[in-house]
């Protein structure tokens, strides 16, 4: 609107000006790209599953996930859809339910299975390295396994039809193993634990890795939003209750992140059998390097009173302090009365 001499005259306003297609100058964008955000014009828009891309995010998209919406959806036959995770489940209740009946075979299973840095470091003597893989499935109570094994079919249920059967194996156990190594370099050098929890803390690895990376999708940004929600409650009770092993869901959790992003961005075979045996290289390590305690590290136990006040030293045998001494006595590891297990 002008005014001439008193006389109000309507004038067009000049047309808003888009931006240009960041791939064809001179052309009008009609939206921005949805993962991106640059402009694109009709001839470069894509249909994506919110809004659309341009044509190089949606190479980049097609070649590192072909199947985005896949991992997402549930088919109605579990064993159709996730035959390793209810295995999984299986083998861990199975082997919580014998040790519950027969409490003998329960108290072996345990003694020969847990996890514990005295009984896997080259220094403790013993050196028993099938440990840090048989305490995965393990487990100490009803609340334990439980827990576990409802976290396990949450994540596998979107996972296993990612990596596949295989992949998705794989994946659990080389985590699970490594939280092991990380349990055994950082944890009291007399203090055991079992329960799957490493493992199931690398696949919430992986499922974080892999819904930050489809965060601009619907069900990525909910499934990101899901798993870091989860992920703070658990670290909430990981610090608050007590006889947590915190050692192995982080080390489990790292290689999670790890295995997942790398899975990701890497479809090639190589690439992947490679994280996996980096990772198992990783582990080996962290068992190698666990030294013992110092020599005057010393635990009083509660022994018979004819053992004369012997001492546990850093190798979880009991000395007397005189080897021809009568009576004198050496205790397994195994069964050393102040080693504790956590979960």
């Amino acid at each position: 609107m002008a005014d001439f001499g008193g006389m109000r005259q309507n004038v067009d306003p000049e047309p808003t000006r888009f931006p240009d297609c960041y791939r064809h100058r001179g052309v009008e964008m009609a939206v921005k790209c949805s993962r991106c955000a640059n402009p694109i014009c009709t001839d470069c828009m894509i249909d994506a599953s919110v809004g659309y891309q341009c044509p190089a995010c949606a190479r980049r998209g097609a070649k590192r996930s072909p199947t985005v919406a896949a991992p997402w959806k549930v088919g109605s036959n579990p064993m159709s859809t996730m035959p390793v995770t209810i295995v999984l489940i299986a083998i861990n209740l199975a082997v919580f339910l014998v040790g519950l009946i027969a409490v003998d075979v329960g108290h072996s299973i345990g003694r020969y299975g847990q996890v514990a840095p005295v009984l896997v470091s080259p220094d403790g003597g013993i050196s028993e390295w099938y440990r840090i893989f048989t305490n995965m499935f393990i487990h100490l109570g009803w609340l334990h396994v439980a827990f576990n094994m409802f976290v396990l079919y949450v994540v596998g249920r979107v996972l296993e039809p990612l990596f596949g059967r295989w992949w998705f194996l794989g994946f659990y156990l080389v985590a699970g193993i490594v939280g092991s190594g990380v349990y055994v370099l950082l944890a009291d050098w007399l203090a055991g634990a079992v329960g799957a929890s490493g493992a199931v803390y690398g696949l919430l690895g992986a499922m974080l890795a892999l819904s930050f990376q489809r965060r601009h999708t619907s069900e990525g940004k909910s499934l990101f939003g899901q798993v870091i929600l989860f992920l703070v409650i658990n670290i909430a009770l990981t610090f608050s209750v007590p006889n947590i092993a915190w050692q192995a869901h982080a080390g489990g959790f790292a290689a999670g992140i790890v295995i997942g992003f790398v899975y990701d961005y890497r479809r090639d075979l190589l690439s992947r059998f490679a994280i996996l045996a980096a990772c198992l290289v990783a582990a080996a390590v962290f068992v190698l390097v666990r030294p013992a305690p110092a020599p005057q590290f010393e635990l009083v136990t509660a022994l018979d009173s004819a053992t004369k006040g012997a001492h546990v030293f850093d190798t979880g045998s009991i000395d007397t302090g005189a080897d021809n001494r009568p009576g004198a006595v050496e205790v397994d590891a195994r069964d050393c009365p102040d080693r504790r297990v956590a979960a």
